[in-house]
């Protein structure tokens, strides 16, 4: 009985000592990913957003803001608000079937979270982003030239 209560102890000091190890760990952008679509890359003004439970609308107009993104080829993403710069970060990329869209779409992972993963589809000058929560926004913006 004791050599038992031994093991038990032995066992969970080792599952206790692998989770402390994993949880240590620096999370990292899941998922097998790729370079930014060469469509992707550039500046971006948003137009507007709409979303949330109560399905609301926001645009520069009713907020009293303008929002800007930048993603760079080399994997970093800035966001502007007011042409002041308020987040950068690095970026991936998986191409991957979501609900947001029919067709497996391109989904943007932002490194720490500081952002949620978004669908992509670009339509022209026209970038849409789908936040891939629930109850969060679809955002859409035009490119800079």
């Amino acid at each position: 009985m004791k050599h038992l209560t031994n093991l038990t102890f032995v066992l969970a000091i080792i599952i206790f000592a692998a989770l402390g190890v994993h949880c240590g760990k620096e999370k990292t952008l899941a998922g097998p990913r790729e370079g930014p679509p060469a469509t992707l890359v550039g500046s971006w003004s948003w137009q507007k957003s709409v979303g949330g439970i109560a399905g609301v609308t926001l645009t520069p107009q009713s907020t009293g803001h303008t929002q800007g993104l930048v993603f760079r080829s080399y994997g970093i993403c800035e966001r502007y608000r007011d042409d002041t710069l308020i987040v950068a970060g690095q970026y991936s990329i998986a191409r991957e079937k979501t609900w947001a869209f029919p067709d497996t779409v391109a989904v943007i992972y932002y490194q720490n979270n500081w952002q949620e993963p978004q669908a992509t589809q670009i339509r022209g000058d026209t970038l849409e982003l789908v936040d891939l929560c629930i109850d969060c926004f679809g955002h859409t913006y035009v490119r800079v030239r």
